[in-house]
């Protein structure tokens, strides 16, 4: 049976829920891994796409923004974006942002990556099933 990637992004909003960093930190790490495991099975599919071994994550960025329509190249700004804030959840001691604590800014970003999860899921219906 296939995975369906989108259960990450159902997992992340149950963890997003929480008032609590590390359930925030791992909600945006999920959101990430949802859309960009989601649009490398469509792109696979559709294009035969083989992933580099080095830098996968930003060739399929790349390799989606080469598409001549605006939703894939805004596709691509969003996962360049959910990818940006994955790697200051997952790595950075302190969430960046502009607010007075780690945990009012993983609020933040979770809020921004939600938005931006939700668009990108839009835009890969569109762009994949026309």
């Amino acid at each position: 049976m296939e995975f369906h990637w989108k259960d990450y992004y159902d997992l992340a909003k149950e963890l997003g829920e929480r008032n609590e960093e590390a359930a925030l930190r791992c909600a945006i790490s999920r959101t990430y891994y949802a859309i960009y495991c989601s649009v490398l099975a469509e792109v696979k599919a559709k294009d035969n796409y083989s992933s580099p071994t080095a830098n996968s994550h930003k060739a399929l960025w790349d390799y989606l923004n080469r598409y001549q329509d605006k939703k894939s190249k805004k596709l691509a700004d969003y996962g360049r974006n959910l990818r940006k804030w994955r790697t200051s959840a997952d790595y950075e001691y302190e969430m960046p942002g502009s607010k007075l604590t780690s945990l009012e800014n993983a609020n933040d970003t979770w809020k921004q990556c939600k938005f931006k999860c939700e668009e990108a899921f839009k835009l890969l219906l569109q762009i994949f099933t026309t």
